[in-house]
Protein backbone atom coordinates (compact mmCIF):
# COMPACT_ATOMS: atom_id res chain seq x y z
CA UNK A 1 0.00 0.00 0.00
CA UNK A 2 2.72 2.55 0.74
CA UNK A 3 4.53 1.99 -2.51
CA UNK A 4 0.51 2.63 -4.37
CA UNK A 5 1.04 5.53 -2.53
CA UNK A 6 4.37 6.68 -3.41
CA UNK A 7 3.81 5.90 -6.74
CA UNK A 8 0.71 8.28 -6.66
CA UNK A 9 2.72 10.99 -5.57
CA UNK A 10 5.48 10.94 -8.02
CA UNK A 11 2.80 10.53 -10.65
CA UNK A 12 0.75 13.74 -9.62
CA UNK A 13 3.97 15.82 -9.31
CA UNK A 14 5.47 14.58 -12.88
CA UNK A 15 2.19 15.78 -14.23
CA UNK A 16 1.69 18.81 -12.10
CA UNK A 17 4.88 19.71 -13.44
CA UNK A 18 3.76 19.54 -17.02
CA UNK A 19 1.11 21.91 -16.95
CA UNK A 20 1.90 25.38 -18.97
CA UNK A 21 1.50 28.52 -16.66
CA UNK A 22 0.35 31.61 -19.01
CA UNK A 23 0.18 35.01 -18.39
CA UNK A 24 -3.92 36.83 -18.44
CA UNK A 25 -2.82 38.87 -21.23
CA UNK A 26 -1.46 36.76 -23.33
CA UNK A 27 -5.12 35.53 -25.20
CA UNK A 28 -3.42 34.14 -28.03
CA UNK A 29 -0.92 31.66 -26.79
CA UNK A 30 -4.08 31.00 -24.17
CA UNK A 31 -6.47 29.93 -27.25
CA UNK A 32 -3.15 27.98 -28.82
CA UNK A 33 -4.07 25.66 -25.72
CA UNK A 34 -7.92 25.16 -26.56
CA UNK A 35 -9.14 21.97 -24.86
CA UNK A 36 -5.86 21.69 -22.59
CA UNK A 37 -5.45 21.93 -18.84
CA UNK A 38 -3.23 25.19 -17.84
CA UNK A 39 -2.52 27.63 -15.51
CA UNK A 40 -3.60 31.25 -16.00
CA UNK A 41 -2.22 34.00 -13.79
CA UNK A 42 -2.87 37.12 -13.86
CA UNK A 43 -5.32 40.27 -12.45
CA UNK A 44 -8.76 40.07 -11.51
CA UNK A 45 -9.65 43.49 -13.37
CA UNK A 46 -13.17 42.89 -13.46
CA UNK A 47 -15.82 40.99 -11.83
CA UNK A 48 -19.67 40.39 -13.43
CA UNK A 49 -22.74 38.98 -13.49
CA UNK A 50 -24.47 37.16 -16.12
CA UNK A 51 -28.31 39.21 -17.32
CA UNK A 52 -29.85 36.00 -14.62
CA UNK A 53 -27.21 36.07 -12.31
CA UNK A 54 -26.91 32.51 -12.84
CA UNK A 55 -22.99 32.71 -14.16
CA UNK A 56 -20.76 34.62 -12.31
CA UNK A 57 -17.54 36.11 -14.21
CA UNK A 58 -13.82 36.83 -13.19
CA UNK A 59 -12.64 38.94 -15.96
CA UNK A 60 -8.52 39.55 -16.67
CA UNK A 61 -9.08 42.75 -19.17
CA UNK A 62 -11.52 45.73 -19.31
CA UNK A 63 -13.30 44.29 -22.17
CA UNK A 64 -14.51 40.97 -21.04
CA UNK A 65 -15.19 40.01 -25.20
CA UNK A 66 -11.34 40.75 -25.36
CA UNK A 67 -9.35 39.42 -22.57
CA UNK A 68 -9.30 35.83 -20.76
CA UNK A 69 -12.38 35.12 -18.22
CA UNK A 70 -12.81 32.35 -15.23
CA UNK A 71 -16.34 31.59 -15.16
CA UNK A 72 -18.26 30.46 -12.39
CA UNK A 73 -21.92 28.96 -12.82
CA UNK A 74 -24.22 28.77 -10.49
CA UNK A 75 -24.02 24.71 -9.98
CA UNK A 76 -20.75 25.22 -8.51
CA UNK A 77 -21.45 28.10 -6.18
CA UNK A 78 -22.20 25.13 -3.44
CA UNK A 79 -18.55 24.69 -3.60
CA UNK A 80 -17.68 28.21 -3.02
CA UNK A 81 -20.55 28.63 -0.17
CA UNK A 82 -18.73 25.83 1.86
CA UNK A 83 -16.24 28.16 2.05
CA UNK A 84 -18.01 31.41 3.02
CA UNK A 85 -16.60 32.93 -0.47
CA UNK A 86 -18.42 35.16 -2.91
CA UNK A 87 -16.53 35.00 -5.91
CA UNK A 88 -16.87 38.57 -7.26
CA UNK A 89 -16.26 40.09 -3.95
CA UNK A 90 -13.11 36.95 -2.68
CA UNK A 91 -11.24 37.69 -6.15
CA UNK A 92 -11.77 41.21 -7.29
CA UNK A 93 -8.69 43.00 -7.78
CA UNK A 94 -6.71 39.96 -6.46
CA UNK A 95 -3.45 38.43 -8.52
CA UNK A 96 -4.49 34.92 -8.88
CA UNK A 97 -3.36 31.94 -10.52
CA UNK A 98 -6.19 29.64 -12.28
CA UNK A 99 -5.90 25.92 -13.25
CA UNK A 100 -8.53 24.28 -15.64
CA UNK A 101 -9.56 23.68 -19.29
CA UNK A 102 -9.23 26.12 -21.76
CA UNK A 103 -12.26 26.44 -23.58
CA UNK A 104 -12.90 28.91 -26.35
CA UNK A 105 -16.62 31.54 -26.17
CA UNK A 106 -17.09 33.62 -29.22
CA UNK A 107 -13.38 33.87 -30.05
CA UNK A 108 -12.35 34.09 -26.58
CA UNK A 109 -10.47 32.02 -23.93
CA UNK A 110 -12.32 31.08 -20.77
CA UNK A 111 -11.62 28.29 -17.55
CA UNK A 112 -14.65 27.04 -16.04
CA UNK A 113 -14.32 26.97 -12.54
CA UNK A 114 -16.07 24.48 -10.37
CA UNK A 115 -14.34 24.95 -7.43
CA UNK A 116 -12.12 27.45 -5.61
CA UNK A 117 -9.22 24.92 -5.01
CA UNK A 118 -8.66 25.61 -9.06
CA UNK A 119 -7.68 29.01 -7.67
CA UNK A 120 -5.11 30.15 -5.88
CA UNK A 121 -4.58 34.12 -5.04
CA UNK A 122 -0.98 35.11 -5.30
CA UNK A 123 -0.91 38.80 -4.24
CA UNK A 124 -3.66 40.27 -1.79
CA UNK A 125 -4.44 43.35 -2.48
Amino acid sequence: MKKLFVLILVYASIILAEIPILDANNVEEIINHKGKIITIQGKVVKVAFSKDEKVRYLNFGDDFTKCFSAVIFSRHMKNFEKLNIEPTEFYKEKTVAITGKVKIFKDYPEIIVAKPGQIKILEKK
